[in-house]
C-alpha cells in the first residue's frame, strides 16, 4: 500500500499534530510528549534479524522521519528520506540485576527529549536480559505517532522478523501515505460533518459547570509523570468480562463504569465527564497509516449513588457508542467553543485510555508481551488498562503538580478494591460500594473522628451553678473589666443576683427567653449571667443589627423580656415585648430592695436543669431567613470540660470580649474567663475596628487568651509589625481562631516576630449547632509553612466528626466530604423549625442508639496524620469569571425584594457565547417585575459580578415531573430595553442605530438604549467603531454607550479633526475629589478598555485612567503605532496636563516595560509617580531570543500562544485578528528591543516603588518566586503580591482582587470598593 516517501515534499500538520506543536513549543526540552512501550520476547531469537524487522519496519512508517518548522505562515513537516534507521543492541546480561539494569536504562532514555526540529523523532533498542529474554524497546514522539501508530510498526515488526526467521518472501508493507491521512483531516475540516459534530458537543456539554476531577490543584503539564501500576488477576477480568456480555457491551466499557463511578465516589459529583483518547480515523487506509491523528473526547454521564453499577454500565455503553461517532472534532476547538481557554477550566476530568490495539504478536513462535512505558502528557489523571496473558493492566499517570506519590498509591489501591467490589457484586447502588478495607474504616470511624478519645464524664451542672461556685472562690479577683471599671467576682454576682431577681417576678424562667439587647459593657455581663441565673434562655440582640433583623428575631423568639436601655430602646423596631430598662432609676430602686444572696432553685417558676436552652443564638440561613440555635447549659458546659486540659486555664487568665454577643464566638469569650476565675475585658466597638488601638489594648491589659476570626486577626499582624514596640509587650499565651477558614501562608510575618509558644496559635473549626468549638489544632511556624488549605486539627474530646459522602459512607484519606459532628455538644436544633432541625439534626448511624449528629454542610478532607483540612461550604455553587458564586445566596435576595414571590438564579450562555447570570423572577399578583429596577437592587446587596446580567419574568416556574427545575424549559432573556424607543433624529443618530441594529442583532434600536444593556461587549463594540469610523474608538463605545451619546461623540471628533488623547478616564465622576490617579497602561496589543473592570471595582477615592496607544484600536487600523519612546512621550506630555495630584502607573504584561520607560522619564522630569506596579511579567532572561521569537513566529502560533494565556476570549473576524496580532508582534518586539538595549544603557535605578503582582496560575510567569526579582535591574524596591488562582489576564478576571492590593498600597486606610 505504501512505501517510504521522498524528500522534499512538504505537508501541513494535522490538527492532532498542531495541538501537540504548539504545546511542546512552550514547553521546549520537555520529554513528556512522547509514547514509549517495551514488548518482552522470550525465547532464543535471533537479535540481528529482530534488529532488521525493526529497522525495517521503521523505515516504513514516514511519518516518523519528517522534520518539524514554522515556515512563516505556521507549523509544517517536511519529509524526508528514511535514513539508516539506529536500532542499537544493549547487552545487560552482565548486570548484577538486568532487568533492573534495562529499567534504569530506559527511564533514563524516556528523560531525554526529543528534537521536533532537527530530529530523531524516536528511539528504538533491542536490550537484551538473557539468552532467552529480550526486550524491544520503542519510543515516539506524540507530534508524529499516536498509539494506534506504536501498534502498527509492533505488528509489521513481528511480520517481518517471522518471515525472515523461516526465510520466506517479506510481506508487502501495509501502511498507508502520511499524505492520506493529512488529506483526510483537511478534508474533514472543510466538511458538513465538521459542523454536525460541532453542533452536537455543543449540545451534549450544554449546562456544563465545574468538571469533577480527584485533585483541585490544576497545574500545566511537568517534565515528568508519576505512575501507580496494578494488576487485575484473570478471574477478575474475567467477571468483568461477563458482566460486560450480559449487559450487551464489552469489557473497555465495564472499566469505563467503574472509573466513573469511582469519580463520583471520590468527589460526590453527579455530573461526571471522563475524557477518552480515541483514534480519530474513519477511511481503512488511514486505519493502517502511522501517524498523529488520536483526539481525546469527553464522556458526560450522571452517576447517582442509589442506582445499581449495572445500571451505570449500560449508560456508558449508550453513551460511549454516541459519542464516537463524532471522535473527529478535536478537544482543542470543543474547549474554545465552551469557554474553556478563558479561565483554564476543564472538559473533562480523569482521562480512561483503553488500549485495545492487537498486541497478540509472535515473532517467528516466540510470544511477546506488551507492557506500556509512556503515553504521552497528563495534566491531570489517566487510568490506562490493556489485557494481559493473566489478566488486565492498569496503570494510573497523574502529573506530579497535582497529585504526591502518596495520593497517587492510595488511589491505586482504592480503585482496585472498588473495580473489585463493582464487579462482585453489580446490581449493588454505587453509594454502596465500599473502598475501604477494614482497618482503614475502623480508623476513620473510630481512632480519627473522636470515637475512641471520649472525654470525661461531664458534670450535670448549669452555667449558673458553675458561675456561683466560682464567685464563691475567688470573691474578691477582678471579674470583668470595662471602660477602665471593673467588677470583682462577689460584685459581679451580687447585681446579677438581683436582676435575675427581677427578672423572676416578671415570669423569666426554664425554657423562656429573654432577649438582650445592650452595648458592650459590664451591664451586658450582668443581664446575660441574670438571664442564666433566672433559668431562662438570653437571646442576644444586637443593637447594629438592621431593624428589619430585630424585628424577625423578637418575632421569632417570642421572649418574655426585653432588656435593654431608654436610648437603645427607642431605636429598636416596635415588637411588643416588654422591656427591662436597665437606666430607669425605678429599676434601680427596686433592685436595691432585692436580696443580693445566692438564687435558690426553689426560688424560680421551675426547677433548672443542665438540659434547659442556656441561650439562643441566630444565624444567617441559605433561605435568607435567619434560625435561632438553641443550646442548653449542658452543652457549654461540656465546651469547657473538654478544652481546660488543651489550654490550662487558670484564674491569672486574661480573655477579651472582641466580639458580638450575638456571634457564638462570644460564648467562648464569656464563660472561659468567667468559669475559671480570670479576667474579662471588654473591648468597646471602636477599639475593635482600629487594630493598632486593640493592640494597645492587649498588651495594657495583660490579655493572654484571644479569641479572632483570622480576617481580624490579619489586620493584628500588620499592626503588629507597624509597632514592634507594643507587640514587645504582649503577654498572649493562646490566640485562639474561628468563625471562618484560617490560611496558614499568611502567618508567616506573625512567627517572623514570634516564637511557637509565646503565643500558641490554635485553629479551632466550630459552627453554633455543634456549640462554638469542634476541633483544636496547635500551629506552630512549620506547620503553617508546610501544611496547604486551612488545617484544623482534630476533634475535641468527648465529640466525634466523620467525614461522610453523599450515602453517609466515609470518605478514604485525602477525599472531599461532608463533615457530620456527634456528641456532647450538639444543639437541641432550630427553634420553631422542626423541619430543618429534622434536616440538619440526623440519626448517627456510628454511634449508640439514638444518639443524633449534625450535618454542617461544610466540606473537609483527612489528612494522612489524621488531621482535618476544611475546604468551604456544600452548598452548590458556580464559577463565573472565575468567581465562585452559591446562586442561592442570589436567590434569596431575588425573593426578598418588593414584588417578587419566587424566583431561580441559572448560568446561560449570552449572545457571545459567554458564561452569564440569568434571573428568573415570578411576580405577586397584579404586580410586574422591572428588570432594571431588580438589577438596582441587587446591585446594593450584591456583589457585582453575583447581579443577574439578565432578567425574565414568569407566570410560574416550569417542574420536571419529579417537581424540580426544569430548566430546558425556561426562557432565554430576550435584550432589555433600558428607556422609551425614541427614534434618530439625525444622519449621525442613524448611523449609529443602524451599526447598534446590525452588530446586536435587536431590532428597533432607540438613541438612548444603552450598548452594554442590549448585549454588547468589548468585541461587539470593536465592530461597532470599526463600522462607524470617522476615528471612533473603542473607548468612545465604553464611555458613550447609546446612540445619542456616540453620535454627539462623532460631532465633537469632526469638530476638532478627529484628533484624539492617548489617556482617557474610565471610572465616573463620583462627585469628590479623588485621592490619587491611577494611569494604566495595556498589556500587549490591549486596548485601553482593558481596564474598565478594575475601574469598576476602585473605590471613590482613586481614579483611573488608561492609554489608547495609538494604532492599538482594531477600528482605526490604519493609525501608525509608535516607538516605546514615542508612546512615553506621549504618555508622559498627557499625565503633565491631564493628572492633578499624586499618581501611581501600572502596566501589565508586554506593557510593563513601557511603564518603567514612562517611569523613568517622570522622574527625570521631578514628577515622581506614588509607585509603580507591573502585572504578570518580570525582565527576559534572554531578551534577544525573545525579540527573535517575536520576528519569526507566525501569526498562528502567536494566537495560539495567546489563547493559551487566555486571552482571544469572544471572536474577531480574520481582518480584526490579524490586525490585533500585527499590534501584538509590534509590542513584543518593542518591549523585547528595550529589554535588549536597557541591559547596558538603563542608567540609574528607579528611585520609585516597585510593585510586581503576579497570578500564580499564569504560565507566563512560572518562576514568578525569584524571577520577580530580576525588576531590580530597573529600580532600588521590588515587592510581590500573588493572586492565588489568577491566570495571565487576571487584569481583566480578577479585577476585585487588583483592587484591593492596589488600594492596600496605595491609600493610607482601607477602602471600601466598588461591588
Amino acid at each position: 500500500m505504501g512505501t517510504t516517501s521522498t524528500s522534499g515534499n512538504e505537508l501541513p500538520l494535522t490538527a492532532a499534530q498542531s495541538g501537540i506543536w504548539y504545546a511542546q513549543e512552550f514547553a521546549q526540552g520537555n520529554p513528556v510528549y512522547a509514547l514509549a512501550d517495551c514488548l518482552e520476547i522470550q525465547g532464543g531469537i535471533d537479535r540481528a534479524l529482530l534488529g532488521e524487522a525493526v529497522r525495517r519496519a521503521v523505515s516504513e512508517a514516514e511519518a516518523v522521519h519528517v522534520r518539524c518548522g514554522d515556515d512563516g505562515d505556521g507549523p509544517v513537516q517536511r519529509m524526508r528520506s528514511a535514513d539508516c534507521v539506529p536500532v542499537p543492541t544493549v547487552d545487560l546480561r552482565g548486570a548484577d540485576d538486568p532487568r533492573a539494569a534495562a529499567e534504569e536504562w530506559m527511564r533514563a532514555d524516556l528523560g531525554l527529549p526529543l528534537d521536533v526540529t532537527d530530529g530523531p523523532l524516536f528511539t528504538q533498542a533491542i536490550l537484551v536480559l538473557g539468552d532467552d529474554l529480550h526486550l524491544w524497546y520503542q519510543r515516539w514522539h506524540h507530534l508524529v505517532f499516536d498509539g494506534l501508530s506504536t501498534s502498527l510498526v509492533a505488528q509489521r515488526a513481528a511480520a517481518v522478523y517471522t518471515a525472515l526467521a523461516a526465510g520466506e518472501p517479506v510481506p508487502a508493507c501495509p501502511f498507508g501515505r502520511l499524505q492520506e491521512l493529512v488529506d483526510e483531516d483537511r478534508h474533514y475540516r472543510d466538511s458538513p460533518d465538521r459542523a454536525a459534530d460541532r453542533a452536537f458537543w455543543l449540545e451534549r456539554m450544554s449546562g456544563l459547570l465545574d468538571v469533577p476531577a480527584l485533585s483541585e490543584r490544576v497545574a500545566p503539564v511537568a517534565h515528568e509523570l508519576l505512575r501507580e501500576t496494578f494488576e487485575v488477576p484473570a478471574a477478575e477480568r474475567d467477571a468483568l468480562r461477563e458482566l460486560a456480555h450480559s449487559l450487551g457491551t464489552d469489557w473497555p466499557r465495564a472499566v469505563i463504569a467503574v472509573v466513573a463511578a469511582y469519580v463520583h465516589r471520590m468527589t460526590g459529583a453527579d455530573d461526571i465527564v471522563l475524557g477518552l483518547p480515541v483514534p480519530s480515523r474513519r477511511a481503512a487506509t488511514v486505519r493502517a497509516t502511522p501517524g498523529m491523528a488520536s483526539n481525546i473526547i469527553p464522556l458526560r454521564l450522571s452517576v447517582r449513588p442509589h442506582r445499581g453499577f449495572a445500571d451505570l454500565v449500560r449508560q456508558v455503553a449508550e453513551e460511549a457508542g454516541q459519542v464516537l461517532r463524532h471522535q473527529r472534532y478535536r478537544y482543542e476547538d470543543l474547549r474554545r467553543d465552551l469557554g474553556r481557554l478563558e479561565d483554564g477550566g476543564r472538559v473533562f476530568g480523569p482521562q480512561v485510555n483503553v488500549l485495545r490495539f492487537d498486541y497478540d504478536l509472535s515473532f517467528g513462535g516466540h510470544r511477546a508481551e506488551l507492557r506500556n512505558l509512556a503515553l504521552g502528557p497528563v495534566d491531570d489523571l489517566m487510568f490506562a488498562v490493556y489485557e494481559i496473558a493473566d489478566g488486565l493492566r492498569l496503570h494510573i499517570d497523574a502529573n506530579p503538580a497535582v497529585y504526591r506519590t502518596d495520593e497517587l498509591h492510595r488511589h491505586g489501591e482504592h480503585f482496585a478494591r472498588f473495580l473489585r467490589r463493582a464487579v462482585a457484586d453489580p446490581t449493588r447502588p454505587v453509594g454502596r460500594i465500599n473502598m475501604l478495607d477494614s482497618t482503614e474504616r475502623a480508623r476513620l470511624l473510630g481512632e480519627w473522628s473522636g470515637d475512641c478519645h471520649p472525654a470525661e464524664p461531664v458534670p450535670d451542672h448549669t452555667l449558673a451553678m458553675c458561675f456561683e461556685e466560682q464567685a464563691r472562690r475567688s470573691p474578691e479577683s477582678v471579674a470583668v473589666t470595662s471602660d477602665g471599671t471593673s467588677l470583682t467576682y462577689g460584685e459581679l454576682d451580687a447585681r446579677v443576683n438581683r436582676l435575675a431577681r427581677h427578672l423572676i417576678a416578671r415570669d423569666a424562667g426554664p425554657d423562656r427567653f429573654v432577649a438582650v439587647a445592650l452595648p458592650r459593657s459590664a451591664e451586658l455581663i450582668v443581664a446575660v449571667l441574670a438571664v442564666i441565673k433566672s433559668g431562662a434562655a438570653y437571646v442576644p440582640v444586637d443593637p447594629d443589627y438592621p431593624l428589619g433583623r430585630i424585628a424577625y428575631i423578637l418575632r421569632d423568639a417570642d421572649p418574655e423580656l426585653l432588656v435593654t436601655t431608654s436610648e437603645l430602646g427607642a431605636r429598636l423596631p416596635v415588637s411588643g415585648v416588654p422591656t427591662v430598662l436597665l437606666d430607669d432609676h425605678r429599676l434601680g430602686e427596686e433592685l436595691d430592695a432585692l436580696s443580693d444572696a445566692g438564687l435558690q432553685d426553689g426560688e424560680r417558676i421551675a426547677p433548672l436543669s443542665a438540659m434547659h436552652p442556656a441561650y439562643v443564638i441566630y444565624t444567617s440561613g441559605s433561605t435568607g431567613r435567619p434560625k435561632g440555635v438553641v443550646v442548653p447549659h449542658r452543652n457549654v458546659v461540656a465546651l469547657l470540660a473538654s478544652t481546660r486540659p488543651l489550654f490550662g486555664f487558670h484564674a491569672d487568665d486574661v480573655w477579651t470580649m472582641f466580639h458580638s454577643y450575638a456571634f457564638d464566638f462570644s460564648v467562648w469569650e464569656l464563660w472561659g474567663p468567667l468559669l475559671h476565675g480570670g479576667r474579662l475585658v471588654m473591648v468597646p466597638y471602636a477599639t475593635s475596628r482600629s487594630p493598632e488601638d486593640f493592640l494597645a489594648l492587649l498588651a495594657d491589659e495583660g490579655v493572654t487568651v484571644l479569641s479572632q476570626t483570622p480576617s481580624a486577626f490579619y489586620q493584628l499582624m500588620r499592626a503588629d509589625q507597624d509597632r514592634p514596640e507594643i507587640g514587645d509587650r504582649l503577654s498572649l499565651r493562646y490566640v485562639v481562631f474561628g468563625g471562618e477558614a484560617l490560611d496558614l501562608d499568611r502567618l508567616a510575618e506573625w512567627y517572623a516576630r514570634h516564637p511557637d509558644d509565646a503565643p500558641v496559635l490554635v485553629n479551632m473549626y466550630g459552627i453554633t449547632e455543634t456549640t462554638v468549638h469542634v476541633s483544636h489544632g496547635a500551629l506552630d511556624a512549620s506547620t503553617a509553612a508546610g501544611e496547604p488549605g486551612s488545617l484544623i486539627g482534630t476533634s475535641l474530646p468527648g465529640l466525634r466528626v466523620y467525614v461522610l459522602d453523599s450515602g453517609l459512607q466515609p470518605v478514604p484519606v485525602g477525599v472531599t466530604g461532608e463533615m457530620y459532628v456527634a456528641g456532647e455538644q450538639v444543639a437541641r436544633g432550630y427553634l420553631n423549625r422542626p423541619g430543618l432541625t429534622a434536616e440538619r439534626f440526623v440519626a448517627a448511624p456510628y454511634g449508640a442508639a439514638g444518639s443524633r449528629m449534625y450535618r454542617s454542610g461544610d466540606l473537609a478532607r483527612w489528612t494522612a496524620e489524621g488531621r482535618l483540612e476544611y475546604l468551604g461550604r456544600a452548598d452548590e455553587q458556580v464559577k463565573i469569571r472565575g468567581f465562585r458564586i452559591e446562586l442561592g445566596e442570589i436567590e434569596a435576595e431575588l425573593r426578598d425584594l418588593d414584588g417578587v414571590r419566587d424566583a431561580r438564579v441559572v448560568v446561560r450562555e449570552d449572545a457571545a457565547g459567554d458564561a452569564a447570570l440569568t434571573g428568573y423572577a415570578v411576580p405577586k399578583p397584579g404586580e410586574a417585575v422591572d428588570a432594571g429596577r431588580l438589577r438596582a437592587a441587587l446591585a446594593e446587596r450584591l456583589p457585582a459580578h453575583m447581579v443577574p446580567t439578565a432578567f425574565v419574568s414568569l407566570d410560574a416556574l416550569p417542574l420536571t415531573a419529579n417537581g424540580k427545575l426544569d430548566h430546558r424549559a425556561l426562557p432565554a432573556p430576550s435584550p432589555e430595553r433600558t428607556s422609551l424607543l425614541m427614534a434618530p433624529r439625525d444622519v449621525e443618530e442613524r448611523g449609529v442605530v443602524a451599526a447598534f441594529g446590525e452588530f446586536l442583532a435587536v431590532p428597533g434600536v432607540g438613541i438612548d438604549d444603552n450598548f452594554f444593556d442590549l448585549g454588547g461587549d468589548s468585541f461587539k463594540a470593536v465592530r461597532i467603531a470599526r463600522r462607524i469610523g470617522r476615528g471612533l474608538s473603542v473607548v468612545d463605545v465604553f464611555k458613550s454607550p447609546t446612540p445619542r451619546a456616540l453620535a454627539e461623540r462623532l460631532r465633537d471628533l469632526g469638530a476638532v479633526g478627529g484628533e484624539r488623547p492617548v489617556l482617557h478616564r474610565l471610572t465616573p465622576d463620583r462627585g469628590v475629589a479623588p485621592a490619587l490617579c491611577l494611569v494604566c497602561i495595556p498589556y500587549g496589543g490591549g486596548a485601553a478598555t482593558a481596564y474598565q473592570p478594575l475601574a469598576d471595582h476602585l473605590p471613590a477615592e482613586l481614579e483611573l485612567w488608561a492609554a489608547a496607544l495609538p494604532g492599538h484600536d482594531p477600528s482605526v487600523p490604519d493609525e501608525k503605532l509608535l516607538t516605546w519612546e514615542e508612546a512615553a512621550e506621549r504618555i508622559v506630555e498627557e499625565i503633565a496636563t491631564s493628572v492633578r495630584g499624586p499618581f501611581a502607573l501600572y502596566g501589565h504584561c508586554a506593557g510593563s516595560t513601557l511603564t518603567a520607560l514612562v517611569a523613568r522619564e517622570l522622574e527625570r522630569r521631578g514628577r515622581m509617580p506614588r509607585a509603580v506596579f507591573a502585572g504578570a511579567a518580570f525582565p527576559d532572561p534572554d531578551p534577544q531570543a525573545l525579540l527573535d521569537s517575536a520576528h519569526t513566529r507566525s501569526d498562528d502560533s502567536l494566537h495560539a500562544f495567546l489563547g493559551s494565556l487566555g486571552g482571544f476570549e469572544g471572536a474577531l473576524d480574520d481582518a480584526d485578528l490579524r490586525t490585533v496580532l500585527a499590534v501584538v508582534r509590534h509590542d513584543m518586539q518593542q518591549g523585547a528591543s528595550f529589554q535588549t538595549k536597557a541591559r547596558t544603557q538603563w542608567g540609574s535605578q528607579l528611585q520609585t516603588p516597585f510593585h510586581v503582582v503576579i497570578g500564580d496560575a499564569d504560565t507566563a510567569t512560572v518562576g514568578y518566586e525569584s524571577g520577580h526579582l530580576d525588576w531590580k535591574h530597573f529600580t532600588s524596591q521590588v515587592e510581590l503580591s500573588v493572586i492565588p488562582g489568577a491566570g495571565h489576564y487576571f487584569v481583566k478576571h480578577q479585577a476585585p482582587e487588583l483592587a484591593r492590593i492596589l488600594c492596600d498600597r496605595l491609600l493610607d486606610r482601607p477602602a471600601a470598593l466598588v461591588r
